[in-house]
């Protein structure tokens, strides 16, 4: 009776929906913020007029020969922020990663703990309707006017109407049961979460949608709505959007390197 039990107790915990214990809501900025910055003169100024330090960032996870920096850019921790999500204060961790070639990286961080799925799900796209590019966010502007005022020294031609480029990241690091790629493709709808579409979608756009997935083990999914891009654990969704202005795109950029 005891192994029954357990076998009835276990097939009712696979049929309720999967919970996210651990994760975060990551939603990015980039800014074509000058034709060069000096990070060595930024990171003095910072420390001398933030009153803390910045760190200069490294790939741990890559090998050397795969991926490197000429020079590793300047990440920068700005502090707790608020955010209104759905009529709700949420609290941000808010940061930037300055590289050499102009270009400013602003993120903030939102942590995603014991949620089940349609939580989590719900918490990215309260996320993009808060800070993303369909609406004119103070909190991005108020990140960077503050660097600029503090490393204006550093910016070598300033640019006056920088491009900008969007990103949101839903990443997860560990669900509250083991799951495979697979599995998760076939447990969890990941059509809302990509798509950001609270509507039902047709068969052949949950198709096409679906159809841009990549794991390179067999415990990671990466998935993105615009094509490939950034393939963080577990699953995650990419929005770029080319703003206001013409030339060269910050990701453009970045890519040369």
């Amino acid at each position: 009776m005891l192994i029954a039990s357990a076998r009835n107790e276990e097939d009712g915990m696979q049929q309720a929906e999967p919970r996210v214990v651990s994760g975060q809501v990551v939603a990015l900025r980039l800014f074509d913020l000058a034709y060069e910055i000096d990070l060595r003169r930024a990171e003095a100024l910072w420390a001398s007029r933030a009153q803390s330090s910045g760190v200069r960032s490294r790939l741990v996870g890559t090998s050397p020969k795969a991926v490197s920096f000429g020079v590793p850019p300047l990440a920068l921790d700005l502090g707790p922020v608020e955010v209104v999500i759905d009529g709700r204060p949420v609290t941000a961790a808010a940061g930037v990663r300055l590289y050499d070639f102009g270009i400013a990286a602003l993120a903030l961080r939102l942590p995603a703990a014991d949620l089940g799925w349609a939580a989590f799900t719900a918490l990215v796209n309260g996320t993009d309707r808060a800070v993303g590019p369909a609406v004119e966010a103070p909190v991005w502007e108020g990140l960077l006017g503050r660097l600029r005022g503090l490393l204006a020294e550093a910016l070598d031609r300033p640019t006056a109407a920088p491009l900008q480029e969007d990103y949101l990241l839903a990443i997860v690091d560990a669900f509250d049961r083991p799951m495979t790629a697979e599995t998760l493709v076939q447990t969890l709808d990941l059509v809302p979460l990509l798509s950001g579409e609270e509507r039902p979608l047709s068969e052949g756009a949950r198709r096409d949608l679906l159809r841009q997935r990549f794991s390179y083990h067999p415990d990671d999914l990466g998935g993105a709505d615009l094509g490939p891009g950034v393939h963080p654990r577990a699953a995650a969704r990419n929005r770029r959007r080319r703003r206001a202005g013409d030339g060269e795109c910050p990701a453009a950029r970045a890519a040369r390197l």
